[in-house]
Formats: C-alpha cells, sequence, structure tokens
C-alpha cells in the first residue's frame, strides 16, 4: 500500500517539475530568440512572437491586470490549492495525470507572475484575418489536462 502511494507521489511531482522545466525553459529560450525580432514565422499558420498577458486565460480582464495583479495571482494559486486536493482524492490514474498537468501549467504562469507581473505568451496561430489568442507551453498543459479531465468524467459517469 505504502509503495503505491509513494509511486503516486513521485508521479506527480515528477510531471509538475518537468512541465515547469519545459514551460519556464521555452519562455527563456523564446524571450532571448525575439529579442532581437518581433515576430519569427515558423511556417504559414504559426509564428513566435512576444506577448505579455496581465489577465487570465486567452487575455480576460487584461484591461485589469495591473491593478488585480496580485488578486489574479491569488486565485491562480487558490486554484492550484484545489487542484492539490482533488488529487490527494484521485484513485484513477489518467485524472491523477491530468491534475498534475494542469497544477505544472498553473505553476509556470504563476512563475511568470511573480517574475514578470505577467505571463509571457509567445505561440501565435493566424489565418487570413484570425488570430487565435497567444499562448506557451504551460497553457498546451493546462489544456491537454482539462480535455483528459473533460473525457475521464464522462467515461467514469455514463
Amino acid at each position: 500500500m505504502c509503495n503505491i502511494i509513494f509511486r503516486k507521489y513521485v508521479l506527480f511531482l515528477g510531471v509538475v517539475f518537468a512541465g515547469i522545466i519545459a514551460d519556464q525553459a521555452t519562455k527563456h529560450y523564446v524571450k532571448a530568440l525575439v529579442s532581437t525580432t518581433k515576430r519569427i514565422f515558423v511556417f504559414k499558420l504559426l509564428s513566435i512572437v512576444e506577448a505579455y498577458n496581465t489577465g487570465i486565460s486567452w487575455g480576460l480582464f487584461s484591461q485589469f491586470g495591473k491593478t488585480l495583479k496580485w488578486e489574479i495571482l491569488g486565485l491562480s494559486i487558490g486554484l492550484v490549492i484545489v487542484f492539490l486536493y482533488m488529487f490527494i482524492k484521485e484513485k484513477r490514474r489518467s485524472t491523477q495525470w491530468a491534475i498534475a498537468l494542469i497544477i505544472s501549467g498553473a505553476c509556470g504562469n504563476i512563475l511568470d507572475r511573480l517574475l514578470w507581473g505577467a505571463v509571457f505568451d509567445f505561440l501565435s496561430i493566424h489565418f487570413g484575418s484570425f488570430n487565435f489568442p497567444v499562448f506557451n507551453v504551460a497553457d498546451m498543459l493546462i489544456s491537454v489536462g482539462f480535455m483528459i479531465l473533460l473525457r475521464d468524467y464522462y467515461q467514469w459517469n455514463r
């Protein structure tokens, strides 16, 4: 029993730290890369840009980001605590992975807010006049984690 619990938390810490390291490493690399140019076209639909998000997901509430800086940071930390509680209670492995991915992405973005006062985003998907909100690796971790959670919810609650 102790071995199973130990493996659960080692897996969790491994996923969280790997996600944070991947997120922060890509952000630091891209910051150095885009310091000489404004936009790097990877291919027709994808560019690397420099963008700072003071709001929450997809730039919501960015106009209030500077005035609500500490509230947004507190909300982010509160959500991480909620997901930690969910992880502790969760028994299904795939849901544990999902929660670990969400927490790692949230922690990566929390680090940005602490270091730079905003989340650094750099991946831009565009097609003609359509521009998807700029995002980063942490946002991808959070999104994949939520997709797994949704799948698990519908799979287990049929």
